[in-house]
């Protein structure tokens, strides 16, 4: 939510309910038209809403390759591991079971809201460790380049969106609903 000054709350408020500024024609930039002060706050208030919404459904769904692929990782563990040891990881059963919890869990914390900034930056720091040990597509020969470069260049994308997770998070903007 937008901060607001309580006293200019307190004199919207007095000012609608004395009935002086009910009618009062402000600027706004609602389809072009000029609206009330009334219907100015209820446009506003329309907007946070469909913001919160919004957010709660970006959360959602930048979460969900973390907790689907976080299943995946625990309940067939053997699937990802033979992936990473053909991509050069060496004994890495105990690791994609230890990665599946962890993108489950912070997948889930960015969802929920439970300490948020660190589940954002804890999920940022695994998708970029992955795109270099993982998907190196530098070392590469086609048709495998192609295919790892669009994991590392994915990883890279989610990695920018986990940043911005963190940032706003960690620095108290409302990101909607939270447990």
């Amino acid at each position: 939510m937008r901060e607001v000054c309580p006293s200019s709350l307190v004199s919207v408020g007095r000012l609608l309910d004395s009935g002086n500024g009910a009618d009062l024609p402000i600027s706004t930039t609602f389809k072009g038209r000029t609206a009330t002060i009334r219907t100015a706050i209820l446009m506003t208030a329309i907007r946070e809403a469909e913001m919160e919404a919004l957010l709660i459904i970006g959360r959602v769904l930048f979460s969900l390759i973390f907790v689907g692929a976080g299943i995946g990782h625990i309940v067939q563990p053997r699937e990802t591991a033979s992936y990473a040891e053909s991509r050069g990881m060496t004994s890495p059963d105990w690791l994609v079971r230890l990665s599946g919890v962890l993108m489950a869990a912070g997948g889930l914390g960015v969802i929920f809201g439970v300490w948020m900034d660190l589940a954002a930056l804890g999920l940022t720091v695994y998708v970029l460790i992955a795109g270099f040990m993982i998907h190196h597509f530098w070392s590469d020969e086609e048709p495998a380049k192609s295919t790892e470069t669009a994991l590392f260049m994915k990883n890279v994308a989610i990695a920018g969106a986990g940043l911005i997770i963190f940032v706003l998070s960690a620095s108290g903007a409302d990101m909607g609903w939270e447990l």
